[in-house]
């Protein structure tokens, strides 16, 4: 049992996922993308923040544009002022995992939940080369566990070490046969904190394979919409196993059982989730390089 929690594609690795930088940042972007580059090195991105922040409030001085003539603080103190802007390039990025059960197997080179936490360290990745900073979300059946938002390096190191702690613990507690938890096993908990949490002008990554997320998610993603951009990336297998019986380990319990695939791809019923949020497939047999170029080419990081 231990040696299958250890397995390639079933343990989340801290080692593979920060050496997952290099592919977020040559990750191929499609043509005509127009991108400026927040700090020397790594790779070029398109820049994004959450609007406007303030950069200078003083006493007018001649010379000063007129135009910047800041009416508050003129009246408040008798004297003219000027107030100017720059563009708030610090964008803030929520990494969130599903590790609730559902996500807890594969059939190719790893479980959908360690597709889904390599997906999420790509696109932190390419958040944190365009000088935006990272916060990262756990959900399970027992709860949510997060990180604050950082910048630079040590915010994605952060975000890393939440999402494998949190990953080994859904797995010894699968392997254990323990239930579902007393929190309900849905994403609407986890989507009512981010419309807490997240700032405003945030972007909200949620990978998943929204199996059951819950009554009230679509309303929950909603809310998330209102201030903040929200991508769902959707953790999906897109080809059918060749037909043959094939072995299967169990995490609960331990042992072994058979499998018979017929070659039919299923195809799940696609959550009734809002159209505002982008929606991205992410086939969990892909390797990490291809969903790079996948992330990349949507232009949000």
């Amino acid at each position: 049992m231990r040696a299958a929690l250890e397995a390639d594609g079933v343990a989340l690795d801290a080692g593979r996922l920060i050496a997952l930088r290099g592919a977020a940042i040559f990750a191929r972007r499609g043509a005509g993308s127009r991108v400026v580059t927040p700090a020397p090195g790594g790779q070029p991105v398109r820049m994004r923040g959450h609007g406007q922040e303030l950069a200078e409030l003083r006493e007018y001085v001649p010379g000063d544009d007129l135009r910047h003539l800041d009416a508050h603080s003129t009246a408040r103190t008798g004297v003219p002022h000027v107030r100017t802007w720059q563009q708030d390039r610090r964008r803030t990025v929520f990494l969130v995992a599903d590790f609730r059960p559902s996500m807890l197997w594969g059939r190719r080179r790893a479980l959908h939940s360690v597709a889904a936490a390599e997906a999420l360290a790509l696109c932190g990745w390419r958040a944190i080369e365009a000088g935006g900073h990272v916060a990262a979300v756990a959900i399970s059946a027992n709860g949510l566990d997060g990180t604050a938002p950082r910048g630079r390096r040590q915010g994605m190191l952060d975000g890393i070490g939440l999402l494998c702690r949190a990953h080994r613990g859904v797995l010894e507690r699968a392997a254990a046969g323990e239930g579902q938890g007393s929190c309900g096993g849905t994403l609407v908990p986890a989507l009512e904190h981010l419309q807490r949490a997240a700032p405003s002008g945030a972007l909200v990554v949620l990978a998943s394979g929204y199996d059951d997320p819950g009554e009230g998610a679509t309303r929950a993603c909603e809310g998330v919409l209102r201030r903040r951009e929200l991508c769902l990336l959707r953790i999906e297998e897109t080809e059918a196993l060749p037909p043959g019986r094939y072995r299967v380990e169990r995490l609960a319990g331990g042992g072994r059982t058979s499998w018979r695939a017929t070659g039919t791809a299923a195809r799940p019923r696609p959550a009734q989730l809002p159209p505002g949020a982008v929606q991205l497939p992410i086939d969990p047999a892909a390797a990490p390089a291809s969903i790079a170029d996948v992330i990349a080419a949507t232009g949000l990081f």
